[in-house]
């Protein structure tokens, strides 16, 4: 695996998965959690107090449970969808590219690439209608080899790469 610089030439760049949405979500979460602990206090202070709380703060305190609930899912998908592709690793070299995940490794030279798959994603945006973006899912190897990319790389960037490659070699958009 240490060889591929004699194979390929210059290492240019190193793609890893990051766990960034999972801290995004971590931090949305904060939010409803720290409403929910103060609507806590503020009952057993109610409480402690000899009033009977209102009513309504046992309805709010249920619906941020049920945000924290959702959040506490989503960051459960994320962190499983992100511990099972950590290992993966992308490095793209002068000629070619090498992926590895779970110790197996993949390489090819930007010439063996026959075809690229792409999945297409749908990006919010405020001030236009929404975008779609094709993002690299997997390529194939002039030999049949197909190689598939972890979802929680940044396929934005790997997708740039890939298609600065097919540009230089002259294939044209339509006959991707």
């Amino acid at each position: 695996m240490s060889d591929h610089h004699l194979v390929f030439g210059e290492l240019r760049s190193v793609y890893r998965p990051t766990p960034k949405r999972i801290f995004a979500w971590l931090l949305l979460a904060l939010g409803p959690l720290a409403l929910f602990l103060a609507a806590i206090i503020t009952v057993v202070g109610d409480y402690s107090d000899g009033r009977r709380p209102e009513s309504f703060i046992f309805v709010c305190s249920g619906g941020l449970l049920l945000l924290i609930v959702l959040f506490t899912s989503l960051i459960v998908s994320e962190w499983r969808k992100w511990s099972r592709t950590r290992s993966a690793r992308f490095s793209v070299y002068q000629n070619g590219f090498v992926y590895e995940q779970d110790g197996k490794s993949s390489a090819c030279r930007w010439d063996q690439i026959k075809d690229v798959n792409y999945t297409r994603v749908r990006v919010p945006s405020r001030a236009s209608p929404n975008l779609h973006v094709n993002l690299v899912r997997s390529v194939i190897r002039n030999d049949g080899t197909v190689i598939s990319l972890a979802e929680t790389l940044d396929r934005h960037k790997v997708t740039a790469i890939i298609n600065a490659t097919y540009r230089k070699r002259g294939v044209s958009k339509s006959e991707q």
